[in-house]
Order: structure tokens, then C-alpha cells, then sequence
């Protein structure tokens, strides 16, 4: 922990900082040490946007990868139900899958298609109005919570900007 900013601060200041470093780094944040500056400087939410970003990556997004099992599933329930929810993607997928594609090969694609989902949906979330309607109708912000639910005032903003960092093919 030689870099100047941290050595230049007040005992109490070097000793949070340090704790969050210590914290950002047990969460395989890419740099620890740059994410508690921001925080510390700019009063950004650094642990809430990582635990945030971390979901999305795990849960929204490398889950189509990680699991070829949807790809069995949709299938059989548009074959179950033709009439169903997406059951034309269904109805898609057999005809990819009897072509001869390899499941590893859509579930990468849809990994991808995730993504960009991910991405518009939390680019959406950081502009905070709609842009059709500036001005004239209320926005949106997503702000932090303590660990006992309440609100702390602190926006989670600019996540379209490092949700790419996070990612780990």
C-alpha cells in the first residue's frame, strides 16, 4: 500500500481506505486499490456497485454459458406447447441444433446477447430519465442500501462504464 494518495491521508482516512481495499479485493474486484480512491474521492458506492456488477455478470449473464441445460428446456416446451411464451425460439433452436450446431456455440452466443441486454438495460438505469420525455415526467436513480435495508442516499451510477471491466471470458 505504497501509492502517494493513501499515504497522504489522515490516520482515520488511511484506515478506512485500507479496510476497503482489504474488502474490494476479497471481492475479486480488478483494482482494489483504484476502486477505494474513487469511493474515497468522488463518494461513489464502490462495494455496492462491484457486489451490483458481480450479480449481473454471474446471474444474468455467464449463467447462459455456464449451463446448457435452458437450450434442452426451451425446446421441449415449444414441442410441449407450441403455442407457448418464445416457444418460436424453441421451434429456432431444434432447427439450429439439427443443423448440427454445437450447444457450447449458442450458449456462447447467448452469454453474448446477455450481455448486451445487461449492458442497455444498465445504461438505461444510468441515464435516469427518458430522453423522449426530459423534463416533462419524473426520472429514476438505483441508490444503496446499508445491510439492514436503509437507504443511504448514494447512487449507483456509471456502471455502464465498468461493467465491461468485470468481464472474465
Amino acid at each position: 500500500m505504497s501509492a502517494k494518495w493513501l499515504v497522504a491521508l489522515d490516520e482515520t482516512h488511511r484506515a478506512e481506505a485500507e479496510k476497503l481495499i482489504a474488502t474490494l479485493a476479497e471481492l475479486d474486484c480488478p483494482d482494489p486499490e483504484a476502486w477505494a480512491r474513487r469511493q474515497l474521492r468522488d463518494h461513489l458506492p464502490q462495494v455496492s456497485r462491484l457486489l451490483l456488477m458481480r450479480h449481473l455478470w454471474s446471474d444474468s449473464i455467464n449463467s447462459w454459458r455456464d449451463s446448457e441445460l435452458w437450450i434442452t428446456n426451451l425446446v421441449e416446451d415449444s414441442e410441449d406447447n407450441p403455442e407457448g411464451p418464445f416457444s418460436s425460439a424453441g421451434v429456432a433452436l431444434a432447427r439450429i441444433l439439427d443443423s448440427g450446431a454445437d450447444p457450447s456455440d449458442i450458449a456462447q452466443l447467448a452469454r453474448f446477447i446477455a450481455y448486451q441486454s445487461v449492458f442497455s438495460a444498465v445504461h438505461t438505469l444510468d441515464e435516469g430519465f427518458d430522453s423522449d420525455r426530459d423534463g416533462e415526467l419524473p426520472g429514476w436513480a438505483l441508490v444503496e442500501r446499508d445491510p439492514l435495508g436503509n437507504i443511504t442516499g448514494k447512487v449507483l451510477a456509471g456502471l455502464h462504464n465498468e461493467l465491461p471491466s468485470l468481464e472474465k471470458s
